[in-house]
């Protein structure tokens, strides 16, 4: 609109400000003493003179990107780089990113996918921190600030992430139960390899020092990449999570789950707890017994998706190797022989037993057999 300021323009005057504000706080190597903690009895609190990288992977997200672009800009907690790392996109990413000016640096690689865009950022970052952001979500403006100070006087904690809201496009928000579920506080390896407490990489800030210590994404897994590293970080370190949903987690029809995706993130969890199963099963709080479940449990999983998708031969396969981890429980193995049926007389069992029922049901209320 003439005379008017786009989300952007006005995002990156915003920023502008604020960084002047502050200004005065730098330290050495121009780090920023962020003055952010507000504590309950309202007084200011200063955290050591610190930086933050935002590394936001994106492949062909015009569409969202210019809103998750401002909503990191426009942070209370202003970050001192955000580097975008386009993995081949082919649509206006680029143009996008390029809107925001030196508040984002625009980095271009062949498409190697998102753990790669990942790394790629997580080498040029320059910030004690490293927080990040997925082309469709939206952080709440606080998100950097209380990440932060969830950081303080915690040497153990390595890495900090928070619940989200879910924004379906074209319905209503709702928060994520199964974060809220877990609740704000402290988590050890053996409550990240009973399942994945971390629902997005856009909830999480992490040490960067940790990825120089333990190494960065791995490449070769297209999903759970980010599963595998969270049992890597709390393998020595501890996880924090803060109790406020500070991330909007966007559905959309280009990120919906169906049955290959289910799949394809399943058969990931497997392989991050396939790689850390053997230090699970020495470690006195999982222990081999947890190890058994928890693969039983995916092989459960992974047996459904497979009938989900018809391929009955793969789908009896982990059925059978969800039975080699308990062998002695009769449910499990009413469930596999069920399976073995051939699904056309499992249908005709399953009317029968129906047919029988019904009757059975009638004459209970004085019917007729």
């Amino acid at each position: 609109m003439e005379g008017g300021a786009s989300g952007h323009e006005r995002a990156v005057s915003m920023r502008s400000s604020e960084m002047g504000e502050i200004a005065s706080g730098r330290g050495p190597g121009g780090r920023i003493r962020l003055r952010v903690g507000v504590m309950g009895n309202g007084a200011m609190t200063d955290f050591d003179p610190v930086t933050v990288s935002v590394v936001v992977p994106a492949y062909n997200g015009e569409a969202f990107l210019e809103e998750a672009l401002t909503s990191a800009v426009t942070q209370t907690a202003p970050p001192a780089e955000i580097i975008l790392v386009d993995d081949g996109s082919i649509d206006g990413t680029a143009r996008i990113a390029k809107m925001f000016g030196p508040s984002v640096r625009y980095v271009a690689q062949e498409n190697r996918g998102v753990a790669a865009a990942y790394n790629t950022g997580l080498k040029l970052a320059s910030g004690q921190f490293v927080a990040f952001l997925e082309q469709d979500d939206v952080w709440e403006r606080e998100k950097l600030e209380c990440q932060l100070r969830a950081f303080q006087g915690c040497a153990a904690i390595g890495v900090v992430f928070c619940p989200v809201e879910l924004r379906v496009e074209g319905g209503a928000s709702k928060r994520d139960g199964i974060n809220l579920l877990d609740g704000p506080g402290v988590y050890s390896f053996s409550d990240f390899f009973a399942r994945n407490r971390i629902l997005s990489c856009s909830t999480v800030m992490l040490r960067r020092s940790l990825v120089t210590e333990l190494g960065g994404f791995r490449e070769d897994m297209r999903l759970a990449f980010d599963y595998e590293m969270w049992l890597r970080m709390t393998c020595k370190y501890e996880a924090r999570c803060v109790g406020e949903p500070l991330v909007q987690y966007r559905i959309h029809a280009g990120n919906l789950s169906c049955d290959e995706n289910e799949l394809a993130a399943a058969l990931g969890s497997l392989k991050a707890i396939d790689i850390w199963a053997e230090v699970a099963a020495r470690r006195k709080d999982v222990g081999k017994r947890r190890v058994a479940q928890r693969r039983k449990g995916l092989y459960l999983r992974l047996a459904g998706d497979y009938a989900q998708l018809r391929d009955r031969r793969r789908e009896l396969e982990f059925l059978k190797m969800a039975l080699s981890m308990d062998r002695f429980n009769p449910r499990e193995w009413g469930r596999y022989i069920w399976r073995r049926i051939d699904p056309s007389l499992r249908n005709k069992g399953r009317w029968y037993v129906r047919r029988v029922g019904g009757r059975l049901r009638a004459w209970g209320t004085g019917g007729k057999v």
